[in-house]
């Protein structure tokens, strides 16, 4: 009988395991001192040349690379001419795919860069960064590499933050998600998003999905996170770092 009882135990670990390698990441469930449920993403980071190679998307003669470095005013073609926010890059990024490039790489210098972009209400806590397919965003540069290998997100660390108010001891203002993903958008794996840390985003609105995912909201959509960070994202229903539905 004790046989026949560890066997399906060693099935289930292997399926884990298996299912760790193929996808990179699984979501999980979490409930803190306070009752609360979190929904958060477990990671292997990846560190060495060969694993960064996995998510590292491919660069072709119709690939676009777009540089942002906090306080710039440029246009984001070199990091001398880098844009100041995000935001600015993403709209450039759909520009260029509209105009025929088949793959996007958005280039974040260290610093933080914070939602600017209304999605789903009028007001300023509906601020977000939202990922697009074919577009891969990479954080973690010092403002001078010539490649993605050069970068170290790990010292130059890169922060997408909901605190639109700049009131790093009071989040009621905050913006709901850091990044909002509602059905539609139907992100796959080629919206890459590696090399970040996300914080600050608070789903406390009374109903959804406002009140779901501070980190990230997902729905019907996967994209793929490498080396990303949830840090201080609250949410007062499911998901305070991020929601996968």
């Amino acid at each position: 009988m004790q046989r026949k009882t560890k066997q399906p135990l060693a099935f289930l670990a292997i399926m884990v395991l298996f299912m760790q390698m193929l996808f990179g990441s699984l979501p999980v469930m979490a409930i803190d001192e306070n009752n609360t449920i979190s929904s958060i993403v477990t990671q292997i980071p990846t560190t060495s040349a060969d694993s960064a190679a996995i998510t590292q998307q491919t660069t072709t003669a119709d690939s676009a690379v777009i540089y942002v470095k906090q306080g710039a005013s440029g246009d984001g073609t070199s990091w001398a001419n880098a844009f100041g926010d995000l935001q600015s890059a993403l709209d450039e990024a759909s520009t260029k795919l509209t105009a025929g490039a088949t793959t996007v790489q958005i280039w974040l210098a260290q610093g933080t860069y914070i939602p600017s972009e209304k999605v789903g209400g009028t007001t300023d806590r509906y601020n977000t960064f939202q990922m697009q397919n074919n577009v891969a965003i990479y954080g973690g540069f010092n403002g001078t590499e010539t490649t993605v290998t050069e970068r170290d997100w790990k010292n130059h660390k890169t922060m997408l933050s909901g605190d639109i108010d700049n009131t790093p001891t009071d989040n009621t203002g905050n913006a709901y998600r850091v990044f909002y993903h509602p059905s539609g958008l139907n992100l796959n794996d080629t919206a890459i998003l590696d090399g970040v840390t996300i914080t600050g985003g608070n789903a406390d609105h009374p109903d959804t999905p406002e009140r779901n995912g501070g980190g990230m909201y997902n729905a019907n959509s996967s994209p793929s996170l490498t080396n990303v960070i949830f840090s201080s994202n609250t949410a007062s229903y499911y998901g305070g770092h991020v929601q996968y539905l």
